[in-house]
């Protein structure tokens, strides 16, 4: 108010000889004040809005949470005629888990996965990296260490009901703001996009963003079995962390032979081949049990199982797959065989998919 006062005054100071220069310094008083009145009435609307603004993405209320009228927070599939048509996505400003699309290939060792690998590595739109240590099922550490943290989230109903699963603590040690459900999803695929980058030729350069955003990522994955968890358990976490994925769950039904592989890639002297013989045997058969249940907790829409013995002097088999996957006018004209020998390389094989393949994105 002070200063809109002292202009006025400062204005009647000044000596006019003339009424129309006392009318405008009238009109200008006036507008001067009327634009005070207005500032003063608007002002506390506005704070009130902007309040309500806030309340509405942070607000506490569980209610408001889980009401589909909030634009920000909504379901919207970008690939549901596509990629991902089952996807359950939960966007929300932090995080909109189904803007990124994957490829996994799920295997045991020495059963065709490194193959599998360069052959669909080859497909336009995808890039696939290799082994990582099990770095999937580390990133479950990461996300359901506080999933398995009561005081971080709601009861389940809530939980399959709603956009928050995380609720709010306005105080003390464990405070924080409500997070998200689906927010945790961005820390795992980001971490998955950081250990499958761009050649590093293109990082060098302006990285085309569309491109890279539009790429189909993945990788290869022979450790996931021997994580901690169930397959039960294994498929929650695919399924809301990378909902619009897609899995080539591989095994070799003919496990003899693959531990006849494992001897010869991986026998060291001084150890008793029947022994490692009778032990390979045993867990490889309950590992393709956990992958055959991965396979079925997934489900068909997501999750495609195949056999080595059955592909690898079948090219057909691996067609479907493509298929499958949505891929057009796209076959091979042959099984390539990578780690023959051991860990030898296929120099000879040429992947060819045909000039037209292509994914209607």
């Amino acid at each position: 108010f002070i200063p809109y006062y002292y202009i006025c005054h400062y204005l009647s100071s000044f000596p006019y000889s003339c009424t129309t220069m006392m009318i405008d310094k009238a009109v200008t008083c006036i507008i001067l004040f009327s634009t005070l009145l207005i500032h003063l009435l608007i002002s506390p609307l506005r704070e009130v809005m902007f309040q309500s603004s806030l309340f509405n993405i942070h607000s506490q209320s569980k209610e408001r949470y889980t009401s589909d009228d909030y634009s920000f927070f909504n379901h919207t599939n970008p690939y549901k005629d596509t990629w991902c048509p089952a996807a359950q996505c939960f966007n929300s400003p932090m995080c909109s888990p189904c803007n990124r699309r994957f490829l996994f290939i799920i295997a045991t060792g020495r059963s065709g996965s490194t193959t599998l690998l360069k052959m669909f590595n080859e497909l336009p739109g995808v890039r696939l990296s290799g082994e990582n240590f099990n770095e999937i099922f580390y990133a479950s550490q990461l996300t359901n260490n506080l999933m398995k943290t009561s005081k971080y989230f709601y009861d389940d109903e809530i939980a399959e009901k709603g956009r928050f699963m995380h609720d709010a603590i306005e105080e003390g040690a464990f405070m924080h703001n409500a997070m998200p459900l689906g927010s945790l999803a961005c820390v795992a695929q980001k971490l998955l996009h950081t250990i499958n980058p761009p050649n590093l030729t293109k990082q060098y350069l302006p990285l085309d963003e569309e491109d890279e955003a539009n790429r189909i990522l993945g990788v290869k994955a022979i450790r996931i079995h021997k994580g901690d968890w169930s397959p039960e358990e294994a498929a929650d976490f695919l399924k809301e962390h990378f909902p619009c994925a897609r899995y080539i769950i591989n095994i070799r039904s003919d496990v003899d032979a693959q531990v006849d592989s494992m001897l010869t890639a991986f026998k060291k002297s001084g150890v008793d081949e029947q022994e490692f013989r009778s032990r390979k045997e045993s867990v490889l058969n309950e590992s393709n049990q956990f992958l055959l249940k991965l396979s079925k907790a997934l489900g068909e829409d997501k999750a495609k199982f195949i056999d080595l013995n059955q592909w690898s002097n079948n090219v057909s088999v691996l067609n479907d797959v493509l298929g499958w996957l949505g891929f057009l006018a796209c076959a091979f004209d042959e099984v390539a065989h990578e780690n023959h020998d051991g860990y030898g390389r296929d120099r000879s094989t040429q992947i060819h998919l045909g000039k037209n393949c292509r994914y209607p994105f």
